[in-house]
């Protein structure tokens, strides 16, 4: 009897041992930069990912771990105060009194502000005017009455308008350039607050390499900075410009077309993704394949899908099979999982058994699949779920790894040719042809990711300046790398919180 409960205490420890073994070796890649804890939280972008802690409180926290209170774009964040947004400085100084029922952050020196409108004609004709004229501030017409409705304007740094804030709709700058909506239909402004179009528009989409996408009778066509039509509106839909050429659908078909609204692909292909790594998958018969920014047809339309190509490889299926082809159409290994549609710093999202984990790209699975939900890398961290909440882990690849992925992909782009305060220059290799004014960069330093954003560029060299990561350890010859394109937008508003 002793020796049957002696066996059987015994094949319980094995089995608890065996069950936390199991445990550590599903953990044993997994280093976590916030357990979980949120609701729900966004992906990093420059630094910062959005979570909703609780039903009523959200908060920014940063790559260290640790919440951000206070979020500051061009040295100044938000605050409200009896239901107004104002502005404080890095010191907590008062800059911009808070006289708004909105407002968003700053970009390119203005920001978006919404204030209550007075009665039409006293205030467009009369107290407006005046306030742009004399750089009257809103807390001067404090008294003004006849609250009639609400409006949207760009204000400075001083927090005066620049324009009539008349608008129900704005969006932010890009490259120098607004769009304005006003019953229904849309224009553009300068950051002068100088009109360049009309209320002309149905839809206005951001500039990019000078032209920006309008929608107007039904059909879509491009303005340039003169607001003048360049491309006559006669497309169904429509991208923003990138490299040089835009995706455009004629009909039910898509194809590419130049500056001159010519098209260098033609519009026969029922889909077509966007050029990345300089290839787009496209739909032909209802089968895919890949073609160059020439639109020659450089990977055989024969999977049944495709994704888009990142860090010189892309995931594809053919008969209910996945593998990972690099840009010559060549097999690298199978995928026996469920998987996500790119890898991202090394690391692609794969599912089994109602689970998440992570492959690399040698198809070594590094974090066995353990999480509810998973989300791609950036900036050097993902966002999972795990028992139901939210929190943030770091990639366990080593720089070294990521750098041979990333140069074996062939994305060395430059090197670090010297280092100031808040800048860094790259000389740039002839990799760089291929790279547009929205792309990021990334290095490595200290065994960390630093993500780069240009700010000028010529033939040889850029200035970058870094928009995630430290410059700590920063240092001349560093390999610089393609990162990502920049998503526009994509921090959204940042308010200041309160634990």
């Amino acid at each position: 009897m002793k020796i049957k409960m002696l066996s059987t205490i015994i094949a319980m420890v094995f089995a608890l041992i065996l069950s936390e073994s199991n445990s550590m070796s599903a953990d044993k890649n997994v280093i976590w930069l916030i357990k979980p804890g949120f609701f729900s939280g966004s992906d990093f972008y420059n630094g910062l990912a959005r979570v909703q802690i609780d039903n009523r409180r959200s908060s920014s926290v940063n790559l260290e771990g640790k919440y951000v209170d206070s979020v500051f774009h061009e040295g100044l964040t938000s605050f409200r105060e009896n239901n107004k947004v104002g502005f404080k400085d890095t010191k907590g100084r008062v800059v911009i009194k808070p006289l708004y029922v909105d407002a968003w952050y700053f970009s390119g020196g203005f920001a978006r502000a919404q204030v209550m409108l007075f009665d039409a004609a006293d205030w467009v004709n009369k107290n407006m005017d005046e306030l742009i004229a004399l750089n009257v501030r809103l807390d001067q017409m404090a008294n003004a009455s006849k609250l009639k409705m609400k409006g949207w304007g760009f204000i400075n740094k001083e927090g005066v308008f620049i324009s009539k804030p008349e608008f129900s709709e704005l969006t932010d700058f890009s490259e120098g350039i607004a769009a304005g909506k006003k019953s229904d239909k849309w224009c553009c402004i300068d950051t002068n607050g100088k009109f360049i179009t009309q209320f002309d528009f149905t839809l206005v989409k951001p500039f990019s390499e000078g032209l920006a996408a309008v929608y107007k009778d039904k059909k879509w066509g491009y303005i340039n900075k003169d607001g003048k039509l360049v491309i006559e509106p006669e497309f169904n839909g429509v991208c923003n410009f990138y490299m040089g050429i835009a995706k455009v659908h004629k009909g039910n078909k898509a194809g590419y077309i130049n500056r001159d609204g010519k098209f260098v692909i033609k519009p026969k292909y029922s889909s077509i993704g966007d050029f990345h790594d300089g290839l787009a998958y496209f739909n032909d018969g209802g089968k895919w394949g890949y073609m160059n920014r020439e639109g020659k047809i450089v990977i055989e339309a024969v999977f049944s899908r495709a994704g888009n190509f990142s860090e010189g490889v892309a995931v594809v299926e053919k008969d209910g099979k996945r593998w990972v082809i690099d840009k010559n159409g060549d097999r690298m290994f199978d995928i026996p999982f469920v998987a996500g549609s790119v890898f991202s710093e090394g690391l692609l999202d794969i599912y089994e058994n109602g689970k998440n984990g992570y492959i690399d790209k040698e198809g070594n699975v590094v974090i066995d699949p353990q999480f509810d939900d998973a989300g791609q890398f950036k900036e050097g961290v993902a966002r999972v779920k795990k028992n139901g909440k939210y929190g943030y882990i770091v990639n366990p690849l080593s720089s070294g790894r990521q750098e041979k992925f990333l140069e074996n992909s062939g994305l060395v782009i430059g090197e670090v040719k010297s280092i100031s305060k808040s800048e860094i220059i790259v000389k740039k290799n002839d990799s760089a042809k291929s790279i547009a004014i929205n792309d990021s960069f990334c290095l490595f330093s200290g065994g960390k990711i630093a993500v780069l954003r240009q700010i000028s560029s010529d033939k040889g060299e850029m200035i970058c300046e870094v928009i995630s990561g430290k410059m700590q350890g920063v240092r001349q010859g560093l390999k610089v790398y393609k990162y990502k394109t920049i998503e526009t937008g994509a921090i959204g508003r940042q308010y200041a919180e309160v634990k």
